[in-house]
């Protein structure tokens, strides 16, 4: 059982390129979330690999060799408190990529308490 700090995610300034295929919009503030989860989480199993988390919004995955999109870099501002935290599964395919939530905790503002 984990004590969540209720943390604002806010997105931008625009929208970048993950990595060489992943259009993205940086959303700052998930760090802080993600490490709580890794902190409370951490004598579960074994230890993960070690990479360096980028919180974003994911808008498209381009396929190889595809032109890049005339949406980067284009200004985006938005800002909100997370209500729920999920655990997500992400299946890559050749042609498209499947998330299925594995399971989902509420994030009650004041006492956010995973269970």
């Amino acid at each position: 059982r984990g004590s969540f700090t209720p943390t604002t995610v806010e997105l931008g300034p625009g929208v970048d390129l993950l990595g060489d295929r992943l259009v993205v919009v940086p959303a700052r503030g998930a760090d802080r979330l993600a490490a709580e989860v890794a902190r409370v989480t951490g004598d579960l199993g074994s230890e993960p690999p070690r990479s360096r988390f980028r919180g974003h919004l994911t808008l498209a995955r381009l396929q190889r060799r595809a032109q890049l999109p005339r949406i980067l870099g284009h200004h985006v501002e938005a800002s909100w408190v997370p209500s729920e935290l999920a655990l997500v599964a992400s299946t890559l395919r050749p042609d498209h990529v499947r998330y299925e939530t594995i399971a989902g905790w509420p994030l009650a503002a004041g006492d956010q308490t995973g269970r």
